[in-house]
């Protein structure tokens, strides 16, 4: 009798537990699911504005006897400053992104993005490079070195001399 009791002690255990991961994974993609810079930056605008009020509700009340809390509260604002910064920068990549054409990593695979990216390298390759001119006077240019000098009179394109 004592067998069987533990043998249906383990199975109903054993079924509990698979119960419970079979459970546990259906939800695992909705908590572990990524969300947009917008959705984060105003999420953690929430968590900076309640930090805010606990920050000045101590410092109302006895600030040398919370002066721990104060400075653990003041690290996690700082925390969460940088935390939005970090999204604002991702926000504002996206969006040049979109504007310039530049592919994204999205739902791309490794390789697909890859090949998107190189091929947008290659059109913008293809396209005239803006040449930026450099200006030097007559002075600073006889002070240069010869082969400098005839370096920069082969390259007419990229130097202009002013008097």
């Amino acid at each position: 009798m004592p067998r069987k009791a533990f043998l249906c002690l383990v199975l109903l255990a054993t079924s509990i537990y698979s119960y419970a991961q079979n459970n546990t994974q259906q939800d695992l993609p909705q908590v572990f699911e990524k969300s947009t810079p917008q959705e984060e930056i105003a999420r953690l605008e929430d968590k900076k504005f309640k930090l805010n009020l606990r920050l000045t509700e101590l410092k109302e009340k006895d600030a040398f006897g919370n002066a721990e809390e104060i400075i653990r509260i003041e690290g996690m604002l700082a925390y969460v400053e940088a935390k939005i910064e970090k999204q604002q920068k991702i926000l504002n990549s996206t969006q040049h992104a979109e504007k310039s054409g530049i592919p994204q990593k999205g739902a791309l695979s490794e390789a697909d993005y890859r090949a998107k990216k190189l091929e947008f390298h290659n059109q913008n390759v293809d396209k005239e490079p803006m040449v930026i001119k450099t200006t030097l006077t007559r002075y600073e240019f006889e002070k240069l070195p010869k082969e400098r000098q005839e370096k920069i009179l082969s390259m007419p394109e990229r130097y202009t001399i002013v008097d």
